[in-house]
């Protein structure tokens, strides 16, 4: 029995009250009178196997199915988020599971990006259990790593964790008999804005004019808010140069590689017994939102041409996102929050979900595995270096209104599967929400647009 009571609420985490709020949605959807979708039914798992203890919403259409969709997210809860009960509708079944992450502020510092897949396989194994035949992952933004990741290790194994060149050393997943734990395949997957990696996505916003992370000094030559290097205070706008940019990338992945190299230090002598900890420790990192997209509004377009919708065209596109995050309006408090603000992590947590070792020629602008500069193989939460190691068709959606057309290209440049596809969806926010309905399809357009291309794919390949 959940207690709602107030003096209840009073002592549990937001995270927990959200819970508390679904849970509640969930049971009110459930009464005949008060139902979510006419056409669907959706039911709260308590989910317990061989792989991890998980809570889900299984959205069930109203016909029998043998095709089921996995949904999930590295930390934001989806128990009841957009696209399940629309694909029910359509007529598959939908898991929406919360990952152990779920609930909590993002960067929260006891992440570690490897056991999430231990909960995505929860859900996968729980449906295949219940008698579906096919079943594909759903993962948006981080969950597009996450998905990928999981595909490769359900894949291949344990060696998708294996390499020297892994800033992390996972050893991978093991029964308890010691042999190696098979993660159940999926038959496909589909993307929706996904980052090309949570590690990349955090080398991307590093600010490279930090010189020293215990003292915050910095180098004006490489702030992005500098009004010599481009930026227009009044506007919160910017133009930047090629050099310019050349050099920020530059030094954002030499700022990355010092934190890694700071890292895997700290961690050796906590190792040897030397350390102020006996297992781990935390570091404070600075400056994490200094990305140019958000100021200079001529990056982020694509370069190849692609299927855009709702025209039915193919073409190269262009994106239509509007100026935001900390260049909104050129604000300073907001501008000063992108150099000034910080997370925390542990050592591990760091070295598992936001590094990446990245060459001196690192472009944030690259569309194509040549010129990116990164190295695939030294994480695990790639999705362009996992998606080199899928076979499983899979389907990538990438709105006009988001930062990650180059995304989405890149990820498709390198990736091994034959059947592969990115469809451009005009007007769409990362959350596929209408960024301007005046001039594109209002958000409930978009929406159901892009579960009717998601039916469309899944019917061609597995009805």
């Amino acid at each position: 029995m959940i207690n709602l009571s107030s003096a209840a609420l009073h002592f549990v985490s937001l995270g927990e009250k959200m819970r508390l709020c679904v849970y509640l949605l969930l049971f009110l959807g459930s009464l005949p009178c008060l139902s979510l979708a006419k056409s669907t039914e959706a039911i709260f798992l308590d989910i317990e196997n061989k792989y991890a203890t998980i809570d889900a919403t299984l959205h069930l259409p109203k016909q029998p199915t043998e095709i089921a969709v996995v949904h999930a997210h590295t930390w934001s809860n989806l128990l009841a988020a957009f696209p399940a009960v629309g694909l029910a509708e359509k007529g598959y079944a939908v898991l929406s599971l919360d990952v152990r992450g779920a609930n909590k502020a993002q960067g929260q510092p006891d992440e570690i990006f490897e056991m999430f897949l231990l909960d995505v396989a929860a859900g996968v194994q729980e449906m295949k259990d219940r008698g579906y035949k096919k079943i594909i992952l759903l993962g948006g933004s981080s969950g597009g790593p996450l998905m990928a990741c999981y595909q490769n290790v359900a894949e291949n194994g344990n060696a998708a964790f294996a390499g020297d060149r892994k800033v992390y050393k996972f050893p991978g997943f093991f029964e308890q008999d010691g042999r190696p734990m098979k993660l159940p395949k999926a038959d496909g997957l589909i993307f929706r804005n996904p980052l090309n990696g949570t590690s990349d996505s955090f080398l991307n916003r590093l600010d490279p004019s930090i010189l020293d992370e215990a003292t915050g000094k910095k180098d004006p030559a490489l702030d992005m808010f500098n009004p010599l290097k481009g930026f227009n205070p009044k506007t919160g706008l910017a133009s930047y140069s090629k050099e310019f940019i050349r050099q920020y990338g530059s030094a954002q992945a030499a700022r990355m590689n010092r934190l890694i190299d700071s890292a895997q230090r700290r961690l050796d002598t906590i190792r040897q017994g030397k350390g102020p900890f006996t297992d781990d420790d935390l570091m404070i990192i600075r400056g994490t939102r200094a990305r140019l997209f958000y100021a200079d509004m001529s990056l982020g377009h694509g370069a190849v041409p692609n299927l855009i919708l709702p025209e039915n065209t193919t073409a190269i596109p262009k994106h239509d996102r509007a100026p935001g995050h900390y260049a909104l309006l050129g604000r300073v408090q907001e501008r000063n929050a992108s150099v000034r603000g910080a997370v925390v992590y542990t050592l591990r947590s760091f070295l598992s979900i936001r590094a990446v070792r990245a060459r001196p020629d690192y472009n944030p602008l690259a569309s194509t595995l040549k010129e990116w500069g990164v190295d695939v193989e030294s994480t695990n939460n790639s999705t362009v270096g996992n998606m080199m190691h899928v076979d499983a068709p899979w389907v990538l959606f990438a709105g006009t209104a988001d930062d990650k057309i180059t995304c989405a290209e890149l990820i498709y440049s390198a990736a091994r599967a034959k059947d592969k596809q990115i469809i451009v969806l005009r007007g769409a926010t990362h959350g596929i929400t209408s960024v301007d309905p005046a001039r594109f399809l209002n958000t409930d357009a978009l929406r159901e647009l892009m579960v009717g291309e998601i039916s469309k794919w899944i019917d061609k390949r597995f009805r």
